[in-house]
């Protein structure tokens, strides 16, 4: 009896996941189906409720995107396409999206050499230069075993010349670490007023609008100190006009 049993549970846990991935794919279609026929909103739903669940897809923060900026949602829409440019940094289509509503809300263009370092850091995602610098790795510390049985030249070459290409990417890992992990960002999900000071009788300095990017530099009860990324820009603002990306 206790072998059927460990038995059912096995079959169980075999079966469960494939119902789920099933479900899963299920509603990723119900949700296409919506989004290809304009239903914008039953769409977002179903994109949120997968969201909400762990499943991470660039095409559903993607879809997601798209469908908020139909619903004029710009905020929304925004951060949807900077999770999208984490995951496939590459992508023309979610770029040229953020461009446009770039353009909206009014943020400064970038200067050459910021736009430069911007391109830079899009070239690959977190996890890519992650498996390419173990690659790189990798494969010079293989040659260097073989160079030292086989004390061959070419070996020790082949090392050296593999090393140097890890050296060359540590300023792009330590780019994405700094921008995607070591530095937490938020979009302004509404149009929100800056002050000086955490205070709200406080006049404001300045006023940002829906779908701009900023650094968060602290964080004070309800209150956030945040930087914008192009002009410089700081202060405080109430945090509930904020969604971390």
């Amino acid at each position: 009896m206790k072998k059927i049993f460990c038995l059912f549970l096995l079959l169980l846990n075999f079966i469960l996941p494939l119902y789920a991935d099933s479900d899963n794919k299920d509603r990723l279609i119900k949700a296409m189906d919506f989004y290809d026929l304009g239903n914008y909103n039953n769409a977002i739903k179903i994109y949120e409720t997968l969201l909400d669940e762990g499943i991470v897809n660039s095409t559903i923060y993607y879809n997601l995107a798209v469908s908020y900026l139909k619903n004029k949602e710009i905020g929304k829409a925004k951060l949807n396409l900077e999770r999208v440019l984490r995951l496939i940094p590459r992508d023309k289509s979610t770029r040229e999206l953020k461009n446009y509503i770039s353009e909206i809300t009014e943020e400064p263009k970038q200067n050459l050499a910021e736009k430069i370092i911007s391109d830079i850091k899009l070239i690959c995602s977190l996890n890519e230069i992650t498996l390419i610098m173990f690659i790189f790795f990798f494969v010079a510390g293989s040659f260097f075993i073989v160079y030292c049985l086989s004390y061959k030249k070419i070996y020790i070459r082949l090392s050296i010349a593999f090393f140097c290409l890890f050296l060359l990417l540590i300023p792009l890992i330590y780019m994405k670490i700094e921008d995607e992990i070591l530095s937490s960002k938020a979009i302004v999900m509404d149009y929100a007023e800056v002050r000086n000071n955490p205070i709200k009788l406080e006049a404001p300095s300045f006023e940002i609008l829906e779908g701009r990017k900023v650094i968060i530099l602290s964080e004070l009860g309800r209150w956030v100190n945040i930087k914008l990324e192009i002009e410089g820009l700081s202060g405080w603002v109430d945090k509930h006009f904020l969604e971390k990306i």
